[in-house]
């Protein structure tokens, strides 16, 4: 899955880092550490949990989609 800066993600891996993140909240700051590579393995985010910035493989998460209800006005 491609990532981009600014979105939201999820923590789904439970080996994510030796304290694991698993289910914490992400948001992509930066979504290639190295200009040069062409495939991006690693990502940077800061951990809206911990509350610090982090770097998780793209397979170590998954992007939270936002749903909309449609509800009545009163």
């Amino acid at each position: 899955m491609k990532f981009r800066n600014g979105d939201l993600c999820r923590v789904v891996s439970n080996r994510s880092h030796r304290d694991p993140h698993t289910g914490d909240l992400v948001l992509i700051t930066r979504e290639k550490l190295n200009p040069d590579i062409i495939v991006v393995y690693y990502v940077e985010g800061f951990n809206l949990t911990r509350q610090s910035r982090f770097h998780y493989k793209v397979d170590e998460l998954e992007k939270v989609e936002e749903k909309c209800t449609k509800t009545e006005t009163l």
